[in-house]
Parts: structure tokens; sequence; C-alpha cells
């Protein structure tokens, strides 16, 4: 099971013009480190930042997805380094449109200092129906243009070309 749930009425910051990236862009919009969304990882909950988590993901999620959509390659793996956890992520695609992510969580700090693979060995792999899996994460990431948006960012931030097209 893989689902993502999410805080759509976060406060959010103003513009920086310095900022380059969506990612810097990200932490300037949100203004706390509060779960602001939540992986549903085989019915273990992890609590995510949108200003920590997703600014330092970001460029990892959108790897992710695109090696999905585009379907050219069958193995892969991403690495995610967030303030909250690291894990690598090594996926199988399979023509039944299933992908199989088998999660290497390494550290993180919202498992009382144990890592999901310690908690329940049965947590590290998932097997998610492909465009569902991508649904989700779009979900989240059309959430996020619509508050870039909002405080003024445009499509010139490097970075932002995955979003222009949700």
């Amino acid at each position: 099971m893989f689902n993502i749930d999410f805080n759509n009425s976060v406060e959010l910051g103003r513009l920086d013009s310095e900022d380059s990236t969506v990612s810097e862009a990200i932490y300037t919009i949100y203004l706390e480190y509060s779960d602001s969304f939540t992986l549903n990882w085989n019915n273990y909950l992890v609590p995510l930042s949108k200003k920590g988590d997703l600014s330092e993901i970001y460029n990892d999620i959108i790897k992710m997805l695109v090696l999905i959509k585009t379907n050219k390659e069958k193995e892969f793996y991403i690495n995610f380094l967030s303030s909250t956890f690291t894990a690598k992520w090594d996926f199988t695609l399979y023509k039944t449109e299933q992908i199989r992510i088998n999660a290497k969580w390494n550290s993180n700090s919202i498992f009382s200092n144990k890592i999901i693979n310690e908690i329940d060995p049965d947590l590290y792999q998932v097997l998610v129906n492909k465009t569902h899996f991508v649904n989700e994460w779009d979900n989240l990431l059309r959430n996020l243009k619509q508050d870039l948006k909002a405080v003024g960012y445009t499509d010139s931030l490097d970075g932002f070309s995955y979003l222009e097209k949700l």
C-alpha cells in the first residue's frame, strides 16, 4: 500500500527574488517544518515536511517520476537524503502496470531512532499500481505548483519544467 496525504492549506511565505531553483523556492514558501504531508508505506505513516523534506528531495522525486513515466529502464534506484530520513528505493517496473519498490531505510529521525526495516521487515517492500503511484506524487506536486504560483514564482525556476506539464 502506498498513498500520500497532504495538507493543502498551509501558510505560505513570500517570493524571494534570489531563488533560482524549485528546491530553493519550496524552502522559502513553506514557513514551518511541521508535518505537511505523509507517506503511507504499507500502513506505516511517515510524516514529512514540505519545507524541509520536499525541498531536499524534490529533484529525486522528479527523476523518479520521469523514469517511471518514460518506462525506458525496467530497474533503477533513487536515493533520498533529507533532514528526516535517508533511503534507497530500488524499483522494478512490470508490464502489468505494477511497480515493486524495495526500500532500504538507512536512517531517519521519525521512527524513534529505529529505521523502518528494524520495526517490521515486511515494511521494506511495496507493490503498487504504476498509475496510482504516479498520481499520488503528481497530486502533491500540483499542490506545490499552485503554492509556488500563488506567491509569484514562475516557470523560470530551474526544475520547474515537470510542474509546468501538470
